[in-house]
């Protein structure tokens, strides 16, 4: 796993954040892991062989503004991409596989007071 961060300091007034992280792992699968709803499995000897091969890269970026412009106290940016696969392996030949890339983002602002109300706003975006 590796991760790595770095920050930034803007004038007049903010911040940003870059973020990558990579994860490559191997998981061994219990036996039984796998059953029928209503059967009621047996302990079972080990399965020798069967793992799941998973990768995962993630790439951030995150931010903040402060007073940005009238009315608005701070600005805050947060954004996300994530590779992710795996693939479930048994005596050396792939079987089940899942992949998945999303992509996120996130925009809030907060407002000034208004009559003693602390206000948020915000935009998400998803795939």
């Amino acid at each position: 796993m590796n991760d790595l961060g770095i920050d930034a300091q803007f004038l007049p007034g903010g911040r940003a954040r870059q973020e990558e992280y990579e994860q490559r792992q191997v998981h061994g699968i219990p036996a039984n892991s796998h059953h029928e709803e209503g059967v009621t499995a047996e302990p079972a000897v080990e399965e020798v062989g069967v793992f799941a091969d998973m990768e995962q890269d993630r790439f951030g970026l995150t931010g903040e503004l402060y007073n940005p412009i009238k009315g608005i106290e701070q600005l805050n940016f947060s954004s996300a991409y994530t590779d992710y696969q795996h693939a479930e392996i048994e005596d050396g030949i792939p079987g089940t596989s899942f992949t998945n890339k999303t992509f996120e983002a996130r925009l809030t602002a907060e407002h000034e007071d208004i009559a003693n109300w602390r206000r948020f706003s915000w935009l998400a975006s998803s795939n």
